[in-house]
C-alpha cells in the first residue's frame, strides 16, 4: 500500500486520541458535582456538560489534525474520506465496547449528540482534504 495515499497507524492513533479525550472529559464531569446539575436535554443529550464541549474540541481537533494529516498526501478526497471512516469506526467500536458491553448502557447510542459527534469526526477530514484540494 503506498502511503501517500493513506497511513492507517497515524489514522488510528488519532481516533484513539479523540476518544480518550472524550472518555477522560466524561470522567471529569463525572467526578465534578458542578457539572452533573446540568439536565438532561431529551433525545438531543444526557449530559449537556459532556457533549456539547466535546462537540467543539472533536470539531477543532479533527480540522487541525486533518490538515496536518492530509498535507503529505497525493489523493487527499481519498485520504480524507478514509481517514474520516477510520476515525468513525474506531469511536463507534470503542464506545459500543466501553458503553454497551462494560457499563451496560445502551441508551448512549440514542442520544443526536453522540451522532453529531460520529458525524463531525467522518465528515471534517473529507470537508478539509476538498477545500485542500480547491486550493492547488
Amino acid at each position: 500500500m503506498d502511503y501517500k495515499t493513506y497511513n492507517p497507524v497515524k489514522a488510528v492513533g488519532f481516533a484513539l486520541f479523540l476518544w480518550m479525550i472524550g472518555f477522560g472529559w466524561g470522567s471529569i464531569v463525572f467526578m465534578t458535582p458542578q457539572l452533573m446539575t446540568f439536565e438532561e436535554i431529551q433525545f438531543v443529550s444526557q449530559f449537556p456538560a459532556i457533549s456539547f464541549p466535546l462537540l467543539i474540541a472533536y470539531a477543532i481537533l479533527t480540522i487541525y489534525f486533518s490538515r496536518n494529516y492530509l498535507k503529505q498526501m497525493e489523493d487527499r478526497v481519498y485520504a480524507g474520506y478514509k481517514l474520516g471512516f477510520t476515525l468513525f469506526l474506531v469511536n463507534i467500536a470503542l464506545d459500543g465496547l466501553m458503553y454497551a458491553f462494560f457499563f451496560g448502557s445502551r441508551e448512549f447510542f440514542s442520544y443526536l449528540s453522540v451522532w453529531m459527534a460520529y458525524v463531525i469526526i467522518m465528515v471534517i477530514p473529507w470537508a478539509v482534504a476538498v477545500k485542500m484540494e480547491g486550493h492547488q
